[in-house]
Parts: structure tokens; C-alpha cells; sequence
């Protein structure tokens, strides 16, 4: 396992009227190595209003779908691979948006994820992006400015794109969770052109996204679980509450596709120390001989989504 940990100079912001664009760079630099990539970020536009009623159905060309859904207070955001919807409790749809159209990216989009965070009273989307030909890979994050889902948000462009050897990686299979004071992606690296392979987990400071500054990086990489083998597909938490005095984040991943233990991991003092422990944790099997594995429901053919 090894941890690399990116630390951003202080932005230049310039800001227009108030529904303007902000726009800001940071330098950033790796104890591990550098990267010539900046992260970008700039203050998205209100989605826009609409009237049709949640149970409508999300159009999209993707297959899985890659569902997700985040719950406030009072509102509740869906997500599939090409649209977004706000809504409210009472099942009225508030706002829809193509993502491309949002994001204003006529890139390859795509596992997207939604969280409301409960400590800050955010809302947090992500997306992921690829370019096979450029060999890119990137995090779309967008992060709320206030509690109100269908406010502004602070849009950052992360590179993510890692280098193993000779072969560079590209993430999938993203995982959004949050704790206290920090905000986590978790997910697969994959090689463009070979069969690297890592499990990763970055985090990202809250003081920082929450506020449109120069976003600081904590990357964790080719992680292994208690016996060796890769840690593959690790799961971010949503940290509501300190279960263990000073443990500020919990994350899990199953081992390959049987086995009778998992790997939970506990990350302490996410912003400053940063420490990463790992545990073997036995379970009944889960996949396998004894049990079954999960599909999403109807996606051979499928091609809407009806949010009921």
C-alpha cells in the first residue's frame, strides 16, 4: 500500500455577477511525483425548473444503468448514466438535466453517484470520465454551496489518470462516502492497454470542496487486503456518527467472487495524520457455490429506468 498526498497553492478566483462563472487554479504537487495536470473548478449554473411528476421515467443509453440516489431533508436527488433529477418528498419532479448537457462535456460519462451529506448538509455528485483514444481519466465532482439542492454548485475536474510501469490506469467502478471532516472516492484502476490493476481510495478535505479553494488530494493506492491479494471494488461508507473514538471513516471490499471473509478498513484522522488500517473480518459466503449473485434487474433489455 502506498499513499500519495497532493497539496494545492492558493487558488486565483475571479468571480461575475451572480450567476456568473468562477473559475480558479491551483498548482499541485505530489510527494510522490508530479503531475502537469491542474484540478479545475467553477461555480455550475441553477438546474432549471421543471413540472413533471418523480415516477416518470429517466431516459438512458447506457447499459447497466448505474442507478443512484441521495435523500435530505427535504429533497431527493436520482441519477442514472444520463440524466439527473431533483425532486422533493412529495414526488414532484423540481428540476431534470441531461448530464453531458450540465456539465457542458460532450465526453464519455459515466457511473454516476449522489450523497447528501448529513454533517455539512451538502450535496455531493460525481461522475466519471474516459477517453480510450487520450488515454484520460477523470472525477467530475460537483459539490453543493448551501443545503439547497437546487442552488450552486462547485464543479471540480479532477485528474484521477494514474502510471503503473508503462501502463497508465483509468478508475471505474467509483464509491462516494463521507465522514466528519473529509470526503472519500474509492474504486478500480484499471490499464488502458494491459493488466495493471489497483484499488484505490482518494480523499478530498471538506474545508476546501465546500468552498471552492484549492482542492487538496490524499490518494491511497494499490491497496491489498490481510492476505495479499488485490483489494479490488472497495465500498466508501457514509460516516454519519464517530463509532470509535478518533476513527473518522469506514470502507469494506469482498475477495473476488467467493470467499467467507471481507476487508474492512478504518481510516483515522482523515486531514491530518491520515492513517489506514485494515482488518480481515470472516462473514457467511456470500457468492459462489452457496449463494447467489446479484444482477441488476432487466438490463439486458432495458433501456428506461422508472424511478417508482
Amino acid at each position: 500500500m502506498s499513499m500519495i498526498r497532493w497539496i494545492s497553492m492558493s487558488p486565483y478566483i475571479s468571480c461575475m455577477s451572480i450567476k456568473m462563472l468562477r473559475l480558479a487554479f491551483s498548482s499541485k504537487c505530489s510527494i510522490a511525483r508530479s503531475l502537469t495536470t491542474k484540478p479545475t473548478f467553477k461555480q455550475a449554473f441553477n438546474p432549471p425548473l421543471c413540472s413533471m411528476k418523480c415516477p416518470a421515467s429517466l431516459k438512458l443509453n447506457g447499459l447497466p444503468p448505474d442507478t443512484d440516489i441521495a435523500v435530505g431533508p427535504n429533497y431527493i436527488i436520482y441519477v442514472v448514466n444520463d440524466d439527473i433529477r431533483w425532486c422533493d418528498k412529495l414526488g414532484n419532479v423540481l428540476a431534470q438535466q441531461d448530464i453531458n448537457s450540465w456539465l457542458g462535456d460532450s465526453g464519455f460519462i459515466f457511473d454516476p453517484k449522489v450523497i447528501y451529506d448529513a454533517w455539512s448538509q451538502r450535496w455531493v455528485i460525481l461522475f466519471l470520465e474516459k477517453d480510450n483514444n487520450a488515454q484520460t481519466s477523470r472525477i467530475r465532482a460537483l459539490f453543493s454551496q448551501t443545503s439547497d439542492p437546487l442552488g450552486s454548485y462547485w464543479s471540480y475536474n479532477f485528474n484521477v489518470a494514474l502510471t503503473s510501469g508503462a501502463e497508465t490506469l483509468w478508475l471505474d467502478y467509483a464509491a462516494l462516502g463521507y465522514s466528519f471532516e473529509a470526503l472519500y472516492a474509492s474504486g478500480n484502476m484499471f490499464s488502458f492497454t494491459g493488466s495493471a490493476f489497483e484499488g484505490v481510495i482518494r480523499t478530498w478535505n471538506k474545508a476546501e470542496v465546500y468552498t471552492g479553494a484549492g482542492a487538496s488530494t490524499v490518494v491511497n493506492r494499490a491497496l491489498t487486503n490481510t492476505d495479499g491479494s488485490d483489494a479490488a471494488s472497495i465500498r466508501s461508507g457514509h460516516n454519519p456518527s464517530r463509532i470509535v473514538s478518533g476513527a473518522e471513516a469506514w470502507f469494506v471490499n469482498t475477495k473476488g467472487s467467493a470467499g467467507n471473509s471481507v476487508t474492512l478498513w478504518q481510516m483515522t484522522d482523515p486531514i491530518g495524520a491520515h492513517t489506514l488500517a485494515k482488518f480481515n473480518v470472516p462473514v457467511a459466503r456470500l457468492f459462489g457455490s452457496a449463494g447467489r449473485s446479484a444482477t441488476q434487474r432487466r438490463v439486458a433489455r432495458y433501456h428506461q429506468l422508472s424511478l417508482l
